[in-house]
């Protein structure tokens, strides 16, 4: 339960979009986040990227299931913010970021 927390901090933050404005939310609408087993690795060429044992397990309606890594298990030095935001409904801003 606290991976679960922490993940719901990290979508509060990104919540903090002033230009973003929600829409009416939809009350058929599931948001499941569940911490998985599962240990998570991203690799581009021979490079590590993210290596994380404690990732949570994103379901909601009509999407495909994501992973969503904790910050601390990102090489964030690795990467540099695109400039690009988008709301996403139901869970609020999503930043992109592009490798270096």
């Amino acid at each position: 339960m606290e991976k679960e927390k922490e993940l719901q901090e990290e979508l509060q933050e990104m919540n903090e979009c002033e230009e973003c404005a929600p829409s009416v939310m939809d009350p058929d609408y599931i948001l499941r986040i569940e911490p998985t087993l599962r240990w998570l690795r991203v690799q581009v060429g021979s490079i590590w990227f993210a290596d994380t044992r404690h990732a949570l397990l994103v379901k909601e309606t009509g999407k495909v299931p994501l992973y969503y890594f904790p910050k601390k298990d990102v090489r964030f030095d690795l990467l540099s913010k695109s400039g690009k935001h988008i709301y996403v409904e139901h869970k609020g801003v999503a930043t992109f970021w592009d490798l270096k």
